[in-house]
């Protein structure tokens, strides 16, 4: 039962008017639980309380979600099973957990439930730093790589490394990524051109957002202190594109800390990208099941294939895919799973349309057999 691994907090509603956050979020009602859409909770080894300030920026914000539906089910307690419990049942109830955290030591545990399913997820990791240490026999190393490599691409089927800076990666660690079909995108090429950053996330099971990874004066109380990065606003935009997409199932902010007094300017940057997630969810267009009269189709000439290519656009939302070529030239869209649907822009479209591709989906193509 969740409520023997939650302390819950008391967010004296009565201080807050009917349109605020405060008074809109749910008090955790356990025989209540599975009415419950999205479920805030934070995780730290240190002793409570903590994250306050958090919940004093995020309870004083104006409520966009139906009451009831979002729930602050309060801080974990119990350590790590604690956390690998949570999540089980948040899981297994189809809610979607908002896991606030200050460290990033955890993920393991956070993957865990995955582990112990029979199909695979799709993880979104951001984060300035893409580290992983090349382990000798007996030697352990908890980097997010270190930690999601061993399960890819098994449990962890596709992985998204978003926003790296070039000075903290090792080009060794690029190369490997890039030879397991990868894909890393850097954040000078994501700020030119942030709305492409959508597709790349839109069908991610698992958001991992290391808020270390925001520019240190937009968020100065994170783990590490970063003079470049993501703006608020980036960083804000990166998390509705992730909530937008129908199969979201699970977010983990972590590296937030209260140490420093930034006069609630992080803890208002954290509030914002939660309330920011929430209308994501409230405005999802639920395209899938991709049933074919609800996209409108495109072909095109490709020499990278001995058939021509098909796009898709949802008359919905107006997003894109492409579908892979399958290897059953009868094939239709109306037999091809979501493995073989590959979210894209139109700038996708466009370039395959001049003749070329883009490398993201190149590296599809690769991925799915096709060599050339």
């Amino acid at each position: 039962m969740i409520q023997h691994f939650i302390e819950q907090i008391s967010s004296a509603p009565n201080q807050y008017a009917t349109y605020q956050w405060g008074k809109q979020l749910s008090s955790f009602n356990a025989e209540l639980l599975d009415s419950y859409k999205i479920a805030i909770l934070g995780y730290s080894n240190q002793e409570s309380p903590y994250f306050s300030k958090l919940r004093t920026a995020l309870y004083s914000l104006k409520a966009n979600f139906h009451k009831d539906s979002v729930v602050d089910l309060g801080n974990i307690k119990g350590g790590l099973l604690g956390l690998e419990e949570c999540l089980k049942i948040l899981l297994d109830r189809k809610i979607i957990p908002i896991v606030i955290s200050d460290s990033s030591t955890n993920l393991s545990s956070q993957l865990k439930y995955y582990k112990e399913q029979t199909h695979s997820i799709r993880m979104s990791y951001v984060d300035s730093h893409l580290e992983y240490h090349w382990k000798h026999q007996n030697e352990e190393s908890d980097t997010v790589l270190n930690t999601v490599l061993p399960l890819y691409p098994t449990c962890v089927e596709q992985l998204n490394c978003i926003g790296y800076q070039s000075y903290f990666v090792d080009n060794l660690v690029l190369d490997q990524l890039d030879q397991q079909h990868i894909f890393c995108e850097r954040l000078g090429s994501i700020r030119s051109n942030l709305s492409e950053i959508e597709p790349i996330i839109r069908d991610s099971n698992f958001l991992y957002f290391n808020l270390s990874a925001i520019k240190s004066t937009e968020a100065p109380n994170t783990a590490y202190t970063n003079p470049n990065g993501f703006l608020a606003e980036e960083a804000c935009a990166i998390v509705r594109y992730a909530a937008l997409g129908d199969r979201l199932q699970h977010i983990c902010l972590n590296n937030y800390t209260e140490d420093k007094e930034d006069y609630l300017q992080t803890a208002r940057l954290l509030a914002q990208m939660i309330w920011y997630i929430v209308e994501g969810v409230r405005n999802r267009k639920y395209d899938y099941p991709m049933y074919p009269e609800n996209f409108t189709h495109y072909t095109v000439d490709s020499i990278y294939t001995p058939q021509a290519l098909a796009f898709v656009k949802s008359i919905k939302s107006d997003r894109w895919w492409f579908i892979l070529p399958s290897k059953n030239p009868s094939s239709n869209l109306a037999d091809i799973d979501h493995l073989g649907v590959i979210p894209c822009s139109p700038k996708d479209y466009q370039i395959a349309c001049e003749g070329d591709l883009t490398d993201r989906l190149l590296k599809a193509l690769k991925k799915s057999g096709y060599s050339q």
